[in-house]
């Protein structure tokens, strides 16, 4: 799905208005579903390539990216929790408790390639999170 940038040129660093592929998936483990994920990527880099399908193949957005010459050289993370809207409730199959959320940013360099936001049970995951020492 296409639209037009809005609320994300700044996590994006792209001009308010440019036009974004956004990939608004229902993920499923065990035909249950288990987190609601919104990718957002600029569509100079999508148009007319795989990341523009439902299916992105083996390897998924990130491969994709990658055979295009964008190099994932970094994520970042900010996970939180709330209460789900009534749509979240209803999408995920949930009826009481929090949710977790992540804003994932990747970068290919110094360039922001995609933002997810997803959205999953707080009863039903655990996020672990390793990382070198500086």
């Amino acid at each position: 799905m296409v639209r037009a940038c809005s609320g994300l040129p700044e996590l994006l660093d792209v001009e308010e208005g440019s036009e974004l592929c956004v990939r608004d998936r229902v993920m499923s483990a065990d035909d249950q579903p288990v987190m609601l994920a919104v990718s957002r990527l600029p569509r100079e880099i999508t148009r007319g390539t795989t990341l523009e399908e439902v299916e992105t193949g083996p390897g998924g957005v990130f491969a994709r990216l990658e055979e295009q010459g964008y190099e994932i050289t970094g994520h970042e993370e900010i996970v939180s929790a709330r209460m789900p809207d009534a749509n979240e409730r209803k999408l995920l199959g949930l009826s009481s408790g929090p949710v977790l959320t992540v804003r994932r940013r990747t970068w290919s360099g110094d360039r922001v390639v995609e933002v997810n936001d997803m959205v999953m049970s707080g009863e039903s995951y655990e996020l672990r999170y390793a990382w070198d020492a500086i």
